[in-house]
């Protein structure tokens, strides 16, 4: 499967009025074309080409009609930040903002479920071509743009591909700013057109009338109708590579996100237990060996006894989804191993803030279990100083903080052979980009900091021998 499709999750917006169609206002998505309500051409366009489509409604006018046949939908009012952020609470979209409403909610799902990308489409234009997405992302690519709108002899604003790392930057913009319009905002952020050739621009014509829509029977006699949705098919849902099918028992891993107060709250609990105007000492051993992120004062090289570095925990967002994911390396206890890793020295005066970083940065799903742990100092020499001036207490210089695997959590991989392991690393994508650059970006870290890790160097072996190309996949429709 092409990684952009791993990657991108589609959203059809069925917010429609349908105002000049007297039969179906209100109704838009159910205007028929060939007997088959209109949204569900546009479903199986997007499905050919996303990993998951799910639908955008107002309310649940519609359920009877489109959740009953059990698409996954989001609704104008079901934005997480809301919940997540209480400022908000007064500002919930609401059933008359627009399609920027369920683009907003749309991105926040995406991005919770680890897609990179998102493309939206009306419910109104059936008859896009194909490929479109793919042509779209690779413009968005080329121009390094946070996103890409369709242009025919004008453009087309509400088809396109987002990247979902907007979501922040646009529930501000709703919320705070009162943006409403999407060029509004797509202004303010890095956009570009992907013009179609002519011959194609009768594919985005959209339905807003009865003499469109028989205009629209006309444009679609060539293709062949969508098939009845089975509910118990869970219809649009990710057609997962067959090899997850002899790893992953389950549809998808389930391990909720966290809301980030609850995740403020634990920190500030181990902080309780930690003494008065002392620094700490973290514990780097997969990514934040290269990517730390946090203000330290130096690092080193230590050795940690009774842990195994390992591939052993299910990324379902940052380089995975929950129904095709990804691995991360973790630590695992284990006697009689050891594993070499990096010690970074954080001052007193910036502890506490730092421990916060983490916190939001690894316990978005409470998969790990903070420990501080004691290590030994490894041969090498100092491998990176940052500049930072030492103040209160300097922490022990023999036991560090460290996230250690939580081996009963649903996103718990130890079961894993090493085999099984770099065929998921190889292929699967999640919303920081390819499982592959993590584990290529360790390894490399690894490697300048003079650390051996046969876990990290056989997976590598196994990767470069499996070719990264679509895999027989089961079709979950």
């Amino acid at each position: 499967m092409h990684p952009d499709k791993i990657a991108t999750c589609g959203v059809i917006l069925c917010g429609g009025q349908a105002r000049r169609m007297t039969t179906y206002r209100g109704k838009k998505p159910l205007v028929p074309i060939h007997n088959v309500p209109m949204w569900q051409w546009v479903g199986e366009t997007l499905h050919r080409q996303c990993a998951r489509t799910i639908i955008n409604l107002r309310d649940d006018a519609l359920d009877p009609d489109i959740g009953a046949l059990g698409a996954t939908i989001v609704y104008d009012e079901d934005s997480e930040a809301a919940s997540d952020h209480p400022a908000d609470k007064a500002t919930r979209t609401n059933r008359s903002e627009g399609p920027l409403a369920g683009i907003l909610v749309a991105l926040e799902w995406a991005r919770k479920q680890g897609y990179r990308c998102l493309a939206i489409v009306p419910c109104d234009v059936p008859a896009l071509p194909e490929g479109w997405v793919a042509a779209m992302i690779t413009t968005m690519t080329a121009a390094n743009a946070d996103v890409v709108t369709a242009k025919t002899d004008r453009s087309q604003p509400t088809i396109a591909i987002w990247q979902t790392a907007l979501h922040e930057k646009l529930r501000h913009a709703f919320t705070v700013q009162g943006v409403r319009k999407i060029d509004a905002f797509t202004d303010t952020v890095r956009t570009v057109h992907h013009q179609f050739p002519q011959a194609q621009w009768t594919r985005f014509a959209n339905v807003n009338t009865p003499d469109d829509a028989d205009a629209m029977h006309a444009l679609l006699a060539d293709r062949t109708a969508p098939a009845a949705l089975d509910p118990k098919a869970n219809p649009y849902r990710y057609q997962r590579p067959a090899y997850y099918d002899e790893i992953l028992a389950q549809e998808a891993v389930d391990a909720p996100v966290v809301a980030p107060s609850e995740i403020a709250s634990h920190c500030d609990a181990f902080i309780a237990a930690l003494p008065a105007n002392q620094g700490i000492n973290v514990i780097g051993y997969g990514s934040l060996m290269w990517n730390p992120g946090f203000a330290y004062i130096d690092a080193v090289p230590i050795t940690l006894p009774a842990h195994q570095r390992k591939f052993a925990m299910w990324s379902i967002s940052y380089r995975g989804h929950p129904e095709a994911p990804g691995l991360v390396l973790t630590l695992v206890e284990q006697p009689g191993t050891s594993m070499v890793g990096m010690r970074f020295r954080v001052a007193a005066h910036d502890r506490d803030a730092v421990l916060h970083y983490l916190w939001q940065r690894e316990m978005n799903h409470m998969s790990y279990i903070p420990m501080q742990v004691r290590y030994t100092h490894a041969v090498a020499g100092e491998i990176a100083r940052a500049p930072a001036e030492e103040d209160g207490a300097p922490p022990s210089d023999d036991v560090g903080l460290a996230f250690v695997l939580n081996p009963q959590h649903p996103q718990s991989a130890v079961h894993l052979t090493q085999e099984q392991a770099a065929t998921i690393i190889t292929h699967a994508q999640g919303a920081n980009g390819s499982n592959i650059e993590y584990a290529r970006n360790t390894a490399d870290a690894l490697r300048k900091a003079g650390v051996h890790c046969s876990e990290v160097e056989t997976i590598m072996r196994l990767c470069d021998a499996t070719q990264p190309t679509p895999l027989a996949c089961r079709d979950r429709r």
